[in-house]
């Protein structure tokens, strides 16, 4: 998570028939634009759709009031006027501090290191298999993703298909099934920082070396 500090709401836009709010902050220095989404819609898990919620749309107005200082229907004369703290998420930008776990991120510069570290966790969250350690004080992880997140949705799912090659990649690379995932606790890993596109970085575990028959 990334706290962008100050940010300047540019603009304020309403979907879905009014049912969500998408608020557009700038960063100026950066020269780049964050959306924080307000939704008056709950998710239900058994429909797998969204559909309207009092409870939710009362929360939307409390939110307005409480962040911007006026109604959901008087937010465009605040535009231009109003800049706010934006938590960046991997997914998603928010007002305030979620719930949602994050880890520490490697820097450009850590790019090519290679570390030898034990395992702390090992977490299949029906997103990704998280190969969670620590170095230097701070929680990481390795992650091998199996799920795409859906923007429309707001919503990770699953592709059973890439899902089955992440479980056979995991044994292939520890000579452990996925079904006893905790094994691999305690156990000393090698993890290379790599660059992920321009500006990010990703940890690699590296397989384990086979015993010679």
């Amino acid at each position: 998570m990334e706290i962008l500090k100050d940010l300047l709401l540019v603009d304020v836009e309403r979907l879905n028939e009014g049912k969500k709010i998408r608020f557009t902050f700038l960063n100026e220095e950066a020269g780049e634009t964050y959306e924080v989404l307000f939704n008056k819609q709950v998710y239900n898990k058994t429909l797998e759709e969204f559909e309207d919620s009092q409870e939710q749309t009362e929360k939307v107005e409390n939110w307005c009031n409480e962040y911007f200082g006026v109604d959901s229907n008087s937010l465009g004369s605040v535009i231009g006027e109003v800049r706010k703290d934006v938590y960046r998420y991997d997914n998603f930008c928010s007002l305030w501090e979620s719930n949602y776990k994050t880890y520490a991120k490697f820097d450009l510069e850590d790019v090519g290191m290679m570390i030898q570290v034990p395992c702390k966790e090992v977490i299949d969250d029906n997103i990704a298999v998280r190969i969670i350690f620590e170095y230097e004080g701070e929680e990481y992880e390795s992650k091998m993703t199996y799920a795409k997140y859906l923007d429309s949705m707001k919503k990770w799912y699953p592709n059973p298909i890439e899902k089955q090659k992440r479980y056979d990649q995991f044994f292939k690379k520890f000579g452990i099934h996925i079904d006893n995932k905790e094994e691999l606790i305690g156990k000393n890993l090698t993890v290379e920082v790599k660059k992920a596109g321009k500006n990010h970085t990703w940890a690699e575990v590296k397989a384990f070396m086979k015993k010679k028959k």
